[in-house]
């Protein structure tokens, strides 16, 4: 049998069955007896050590990855790296031609100094009046002394605009030039040197090697036991039969709407004697404390098994091989383990129907195929 989640505890000895189903014809003569296969499986319970297995795909990414770009639109004029090529932190990736950029900030530089002095000649005029109308009103109207005020408030608007533009200036020429975040190697380059190059145009991707990441997306059922679980083992299809050691590093907390599985993250540090690549596939295998198996008690079957009648009570179709034929068994659930569900009423021995329950009734007769279930 092959489903995510395998347990050793009631391991599943599989058997694909079929049942005979009665056709009655329209006339009045006795009804002849057909069969019709439909295949269904079945898991005979044996008791063994308790653990859990899960094997998941998953694919690798670097812990940190940047996709960097300008923010301004420039020509480039710096562009040493490569592909392959390792770089560290604080090192010049790309640069801009930085002149056009200069110059803006060396006219604003001029126009906020003219609009400073500007402001600071409307002060003194605003503070003069001010004085005078003061120390004697009739040699200066209200009128005058608004409309210094008025005068003193432009100019220092006019200061805060061309400040704020001076600022814009010196960002878009720091702008000009991209520095290596993190140590890391350069997986794409997207531009040629001497290119012109848009703003927020992607021009090049770096990646910390060092630690990597692998994502798996769990099934929802089973994302409650995330805390059983006591091992992880990645095997990356590109070194097989090498076992890589992971931590869970971070669980999603929403599920897709189209395949209701949570996004589960996982983190390694780079193996001394492989490399282990963005993108690499890899098969993940998530091993549950045998002590929680344990706590958790009853018998591991696939959820499939279990169905609910009308007063939502819940049963499983036994497996008699030898009359050939299924019965209606009430077991009790208790949670679910992997992609199974533990369950109270069944027994070591035990055949269990998995699949096609649905389509079964008590007393059913059931046969198992040639060369099934040995």
């Amino acid at each position: 049998m092959s489903y995510p989640f395998r347990t050793k505890k009631f391991s599943g000895v599989a058997a694909v069955v079929t049942f005979l189903g009665m056709v009655v014809s329209g006339c009045g003569e006795q009804p002849a007896v057909e069969t019709v296969p439909r295949s269904v499986i079945a898991v005979q319970l044996q008791e063994d050590d308790a653990t859990v297995e899960a094997e998941l795909p998953g694919r690798a990414s670097a812990e940190q990855q940047v996709e960097f770009s300008f923010r301004v639109t420039g020509h480039l004029t710096e562009y040493p790296m490569r592909v392959g090529q390792r770089v560290r932190r604080g090192e010049l990736l790309a640069r801009l031609d930085p002149r056009d950029f200069r110059t803006t900030v060396d006219d604003y530089t001029g126009q906020l100094a003219r609009a400073e002095a500007d402001a600071e000649v409307a002060r003194l005029q605003y503070e003069r009046a001010q004085r005078i109308r003061v120390e004697n009103s009739g040699a200066i109207s209200q009128a005058i002394v608004d409309e210094r005020l008025g005068a003193f408030k432009q100019a220092e608007a006019q200061v805060l605009s061309i400040s704020a533009k001076l600022d814009d200036a010196r960002n878009d020429l720091i702008d000009t030039e991209l520095f290596a975040p993190f140590d890391g190697v350069i997986v794409a380059t997207y531009v040629n040197n001497y290119e012109e190059v848009d703003a927020k145009q992607p021009v090049l991707r770096l990646v910390d090697p060092s630690s990597i990441e692998v994502t798996v997306q769990v099934p929802e059922q089973h994302i409650s036991k995330i805390d059983l679980i006591r091992s992880i083992v990645c095997r990356f299809d590109a070194y097989p039969g090498i076992d890589v050691t992971a931590q869970i590093h971070e669980v999603g907390r929403e599920a897709s709407s189209d395949t209701r599985t949570f996004p589960v993250t996982l983190i390694m540090a780079q193996p001394e004697d492989i490399v282990i690549l963005p993108g690499m596939a890899a098969r993940v295998t998530f091993t549950v404390d045998a002590q929680a198996i344990d706590e958790i008690g009853g018998s591991v079957i696939p959820a499939s098994a279990v169905f609910s009648d009308e007063q939502d009570r819940a049963f499983v179709w036994l497996l008699d091989r030898e009359a050939g034929t299924v019965s209606r068994k009430q077991v009790s659930p208790r949670m679910p383990v992997g992609d199974g569900l533990s369950v109270d009423g069944l027994y070591p021995g035990d055949w269990v129907v998995t699949a096609g329950v649905h389509f079964l009734r008590d007393n059913q007769r059931v046969r198992l195929m040639d060369g099934e279930g040995g």
